[in-house]
């Protein structure tokens, strides 16, 4: 059951690429529906994440919202990497949809598990970086926003893409 689950996750991403997004919804309900047979904590939070991936792409903001939200309950004891994509996935979402508040206090939860975790920041770059531009950006630090851009995102991300 749980390859299964795994299979349908994986055909949900497969139509979701190709822009079947009602599709990729029903792959990932039958995923859900098997993970919560198996009780599969892991699958869950990988099945919610995707769901609110979806449900955003359809501009269902409250419904992203509230799996994105799902997705961190069930990965609260998953490695930090797994629990941050999902916060910068609210943090967009709730930009998305003009919830800056929202969005500021998902940037802040972010901040939090970085710097509670050893080396947070350090090993987990690329976010740490993601989470310092989205506070800049919604707290109205234009010039701060500006130099992390030129002196480090950009050159990070260039180097990171091989451009």
């Amino acid at each position: 059951m749980r390859r299964s689950a795994e299979c349908h996750v994986l055909l949900a991403i497969c139509y979701r690429r190709c822009g079947e997004i009602d599709k990729a919804v029903d792959h990932c309900l039958l995923a859900q529906k098997a993970a919560r047979m198996l009780d599969d904590r892991r699958l869950l939070g990988i099945v919610e994440h995707n769901l609110g991936h979806l449900k955003g792409m359809k501009r269902q903001y409250r419904e992203a919202v509230q799996h994105y939200e799902n997705s961190l309950i069930y990965k609260e004891d998953a490695p930090l990497d797994a629990r941050l994509i999902t916060l910068l996935s609210l943090v967009r979402v709730h930009c998305d949809a003009k919830h800056y508040r929202k969005a500021s206090m998902a940037v802040e939860e972010g901040w939090k598990q970085l710097e509670q975790a050893p080396n947070g920041a350090s090993e987990h770059y690329e976010y740490y970086l993601h989470f310092s531009i989205y506070r800049l950006l919604l707290s109205g630090e234009d010039e701060l926003l500006e130099r992390l851009l030129k002196q480090e995102a950009i050159p990070y991300f260039q180097k990171k893409e091989g451009v």
